[in-house]
């Protein structure tokens, strides 16, 4: 066993057979804020000194910033992308009547740490399509969702509207409203 409490430098490869202990960092050489942060019970990656992606003492997979599947320039929060047809797959195996996959689309008032209640007419979400056009997307169609009615515990009051956009026209037009 070596026990080093300064600067080993190697200017060849190493290989080891058991294990490698570091105090706390991993970090790239010329590049002093670009290392791996091994905290108490986590992992964190950091890029030109801003966290990139983190591991938590509870299995939580931390992502700052936009990640991207299939893509090096994301443009949200989750961006998948793919030459082709892509898919998402949310599978559920249980025996058990009632339990099945979801996808849930929540909207609160306030932050997550605070939360704050939602009023009558406000927004909750939407799914969209959208084609591209000489020099961006533009909306085909939508599904969106808001409060219809003043919510209460245990009462929230929503709608649907349906949305299509019209040969020529610029946006979707609702069509249907539940």
């Amino acid at each position: 066993a070596v026990d080093m409490a300064s600067t080993l430098q190697v200017d060849s490869d190493v290989s080891v057979d058991g294990i490698i202990e570091v105090a706390r960092y991993f970090r790239h050489k010329g590049d002093t804020n670009t290392y791996i942060d091994f905290g108490t019970d986590s992992l964190t990656v950091v890029t030109g000194g801003s966290n990139a992606f983190a591991i938590t003492s509870s299995q939580e997979a931390i992502a700052y910033g936009n990640v991207g599947i299939g893509t090096s320039s994301p443009t949200s929060n989750l961006n998948i992308s793919e030459d082709g047809q892509p898919q998402v797959n949310i599978d559920s195996y249980d025996n058990t009547d009632g339990n099945q996959a979801y996808v849930n689309i929540t909207k609160a008032a306030g932050t997550e740490a605070s939360p704050g209640n939602v009023a009558d007419d406000e927004a909750i979400g939407q799914l969209q399509w959208k084609g591209y056009h000489t020099d961006g997307y533009d909306i085909a169609a939508h599904i969106a969702s808001a409060i219809d009615g003043t919510p209460g515990n245990g009462d929230m009051p929503g709608r649907l509207m349906f949305a299509t956009t019209a040969d020529g026209a610029s946006s979707p037009t609702e069509r249907m409203r539940i």
